[in-house]
């Protein structure tokens, strides 16, 4: 048996994947790295999975609008689609974070690194501090993580890649 999932050589060739109802906006750039390490194949099928997820979520959420249902608790946001292991839902809750913590909120150095673009419609300044994250890897190098910004409730109704790279500062590392 053949596995599904394209094989994606490079994290520059993975961002070109085209999901319904989410956008990547990341800079291929921060991905130099990931693409140079031992487990680079493993990220990007750990990558893959999560946008396909984020995709999920994003549709399921539309579908039950259109449908005239409310988005009940199960699609109020990314973690409680994950959580509830709805259809669509390739991954685990392991790794997903809904927020920073206050201390890198509030530290303008470590904030700072967390802007990425969002269109104007969603943020007239064009960027926005992403604080969602889903860690794609572990370790004390790379430990790569995809940032994104929800907003399925908002103008655009899409969920946004605004970074895939190595581990960010925070207080830990900074």
């Amino acid at each position: 048996m053949t596995d599904p999932d394209p094989e994606y050589e490079t994290f520059p060739q993975l961002m070109q994947v085209q999901l319904p109802g989410v956008q990547i906006l990341a800079d291929p750039r921060h991905t130099v790295k990931l693409d140079s390490a031992p487990k680079a194949a493993l990220w990007r099928r750990r990558t893959l999975q999560v946008l396909r997820t984020l995709s999920a979520y994003v549709q399921a959420k539309h579908a039950a609008r259109a449908d005239g249902r409310p988005a009940g608790a199960d699609l109020a946001t990314l973690f409680s689609f994950v959580r509830s292991q709805q259809p669509g839902a390739l991954i685990s809750m392991r790794g997903v974070a809904p927020r920073e913590s206050d201390a890198v909120v509030n530290t303008p150095r470590l904030a700072a690194h967390r802007y990425f673009p969002v269109p104007p419609e969603v943020d007239p300044t064009g960027t926005l501090m992403y604080v969602a994250h889903i860690a794609i890897g572990s370790g004390r190098n790379l430990a790569p993580r995809l940032y994104f910004h929800d907003d399925t409730d908002g103008p655009t109704g899409q969920l946004y890649v605004g970074y895939i790279g190595p581990h960010l500062p925070n207080t830990h590392t900074s």
